[in-house]
């Protein structure tokens, strides 16, 4: 085996290991638990028509991310607002919260955060052995050309 093709090969064998294991830790950062079993069943929220935004959220221990979504809002000063500015019926904003518990719950920042790069670095790696064992198996098995484009005879000599 040529010192090419070894090295190559030392590569693939490091580096292939290494991509499971990154991409194992990113899929499921605490082994033995499934995703469903993150999802808490969310409680009965407590809301009022007087109530403001922010007590909304104070006072059934939400983040202020949740609320803002919940609600739509994008500005800070939409929080002393007043629940029914938003929505006249109680229970539908009830659904919105719970639907916004439960998307901010499904969706664990560390794995979109580190899952995403893993996979593009792990195609971009393989794609680049391939290539490069595409390329010296090539340069193996071709003969350089010829000035004219054509294989040269030998002549017999005399």
């Amino acid at each position: 085996m040529s010192s090419k093709k070894s090295h190559l090969l030392i590569n693939i064998v490091t580096i292939i290991p290494l991509l499971l294991f990154s991409y194992c830790i990113s899929v499921d950062p605490k082994p033995g638990q499934s995703a469903r079993s993150k999802i808490v069943p969310t409680k009965d929220i407590i809301i009022t028509e007087n109530m403001t935004v922010r007590q909304v959220g104070k006072s059934n221990n939400l983040s202020l991310d949740v609320v803002k979504k919940a609600f739509g809002i994008t500005k800070s000063s939409h929080l002393k607002r007043r629940v029914s500015d938003f929505s006249k019926d109680l229970n539908k904003t009830r659904r919105k919260i719970k639907r916004a518990i439960a998307q901010q719950e499904s969706t664990p920042g560390f794995r979109r955060r580190f899952e995403i790069p893993t996979l593009f670095w792990g195609f971009a790696v393989f794609v680049l052995i391939l290539y490069f064992s595409l390329l010296f198996k090539k340069s193996e098995e071709t003969e350089p050309p010829t000035p004219t484009g054509k294989k040269m005879r030998r002549r017999r000599r005399r």
